[in-house]
């Protein structure tokens, strides 16, 4: 019997958890700081359940056994831009290793039936980084790169060059929250600006900020030249649409980063990165991930060197959606 394509049920959820927990076992081997929490079906089976049995899911079977899935979350206005996304979380697809070039154009057909039905406009897919076979069959159907998930052991040190004059690191308090919302409202404009290009968001505000700092471990490091803010980190434990890979109770998560770009290329980011990285070693946490857009040069120049990449995320707005 050839392979076919079902919606998935319950019944499929333990094959699944295997086929992802496998997954992260293997990058887990190549990567040490990820945590190993997901390496466990049980622990696996447990965050892929909600969206597996939410009915936006199919399953690949042969002869009975399933050899690949794919399930989807609707999202209204997705990242900003006001069109309705399907979005593919890291835990919500895989397939038999050898198979991959068959079962998920198998998937990809069957779901986006479903996504046109659902008026999606926008199509997003999270991969882990080590699946080249699974990252080009999304390529080659129009797909492209828009975002990596990184992470690092917090006792790893950077290499890094004297700080110029004059510049002082130091966490923030809510003191500064004025100054880094307005650095913030900088931040953000970078981003909806060319290259970039991305909808455009409003930054924090002070009051935001102040919130922030006063739930530790969140809070920010920042950058002082000559007595001016000119850049910050901002930290929490969990940061908003990072990768669930990345999670654990030992992870601090960052979720913001800005300098100045007349600050840029003199060490300021990476030495405010290094203070934090041993400020939270200091406070118990083991490893650091970052998410981070890679359709913005300045990330890109940045962060790969720093964190190893664990998952990549790739998009496509389709040229027309039938109504």
């Amino acid at each position: 019997m050839p392979m076919y394509v079902v919606t998935l049920s319950p019944s499929h959820l333990a094959a699944a958890a295997e086929l992802f927990a496998a997954d992260v076992g293997r990058l887990r081997a190549a990567v040490p700081a990820l945590p190993d929490t997901l390496t466990d079906p049980t622990a696996a089976a447990a965050l892929q359940r909600p969206l597996l049995t939410s009915g936006r899911a199919v399953a690949a079977m042969d002869g009975g056994s399933l050899v690949g899935f794919l399930a989807w979350h609707v999202v209204e206005g997705f990242r900003g831009t006001g069109r309705t996304g399907a979005y593919v979380p890291v835990h919500g697809h895989g397939a038999v290793p050898h198979r991959v070039a068959e079962v998920y154009p198998a998937l990809h057909r069957a779901a986006a039936q479903q996504w046109d039905a659902a008026g999606c406009e926008v199509h997003c897919v999270t991969v882990l980084a080590d699946q080249q076979d699974t990252i080009h069959r999304w390529f080659v159907n129009g797909f492209g790169m828009f975002l990596h998930d990184g992470i690092r052991a917090t006792a790893a040190p950077l290499a890094q060059r004297p700080l110029p004059s004059g510049v002082r690191l130091r966490p923030a308090v809510a003191a500064d929250a004025d100054a880094l919302a307005a650095l913030d409202t900088e931040h953000r404009a970078h981003y909806s600006a060319p290259p970039v290009n991305m909808a455009p968001q409003p930054g924090d505000t002070a009051a935001e900020i102040a919130a922030l700092v006063a739930r530790p471990p969140a809070g920010y490091w920042l950058a002082e030249v000559d007595g001016r803010p000119e850049a910050f980190l901002r930290f929490e434990p969990t940061a908003d649409g990072a990768t669930a890979i990345v999670h654990s109770p030992t992870t601090i998560a960052l979720s913001g980063a800005f300098t100045r770009p007349a600050l840029r290329g003199r060490g300021i980011a990476a030495a405010l990165l290094q203070a934090a990285l041993a400020d939270y070693a200091g406070r118990g946490f083991t490893r650091m991930s970052v998410d981070y857009e890679t359709v913005n040069p300045t990330a890109l120049a940045f962060w790969p060197a720093r964190f190893d990449t664990v998952a990549v995320s790739l998009m496509r707005v389709p040229e027309w959606v039938p109504r």
